[in-house]
């Protein structure tokens, strides 16, 4: 709710807005209830259209999900330890680089 209010506070204002004028810390009690008011109509069909949203591009998510798990199981099963070898340094490292 809050991005969609700032836009159009910004719009309507020619950018002379700032997100502070959105805190209801900040409101008067009037400012408070009109904001809570909005929102309690506005939610709803905002809930209605994320879910729209996600009935189209769940194959994305499920997409991105997946790429994940495929990197989270390579990062801890397949996962080269070049670290490890580096740590301890052998001789036969040193050796190769100083013969040059």
């Amino acid at each position: 709710m809050k991005p969609d209010a700032f836009f159009f506070t910004q719009v309507f204002t020619f950018g002379q807005s700032n997100l502070r004028d959105l805190e209801v810390i900040y409101m008067n009690p009037f400012d408070a209830v009109l904001w809570f008011f909005m929102e309690s109509f506005l939610l709803p069909q905002m809930s209605v259209l994320s879910f729209l949203w996600v009935s189209v591009f769940w194959w994305l998510y499920l997409a991105e999900f997946t790429w994940w798990l495929v990197e989270a199981f390579f990062e801890i099963f397949i996962s080269e330890d070049d670290d490890d070898d580096k740590k301890g340094g052998s001789k036969d490292d040193d050796d190769d680089w100083s013969k040059e």
